[in-house]
């Protein structure tokens, strides 16, 4: 079976955004307590969505990975 570039691209697109929301949500975190020392990371709201994100990412990893060996590219 063969993905065409525009279905790798859109693959491609959607991991890298979800990657960025995970990245994004973390920094919100570490950040937030800014000026002191405090970071949010120990907030139930920023857990729950750093865990549900980060999940989401780590599927999106696994499956890029079973799709790169799986799959051929269109030239």
């Amino acid at each position: 079976m063969e993905l065409s570039n525009k279905q790798t691209r859109i693959f491609l697109f959607v991991g890298q955004g979800v990657g960025a929301i995970f990245c994004g949500i973390f920094l919100a975190a570490y950040f937030g307590g800014l000026p002191s020392t405090n970071t949010l990371n120990s907030e139930q709201a920023f857990i729950f969505s750093q865990s549900v994100i980060g999940t989401i990412l780590i599927v999106f990893i696994f499956l890029a990975i079973i799709i790169a060996f799986t799959f051929k590219q269109k030239n």
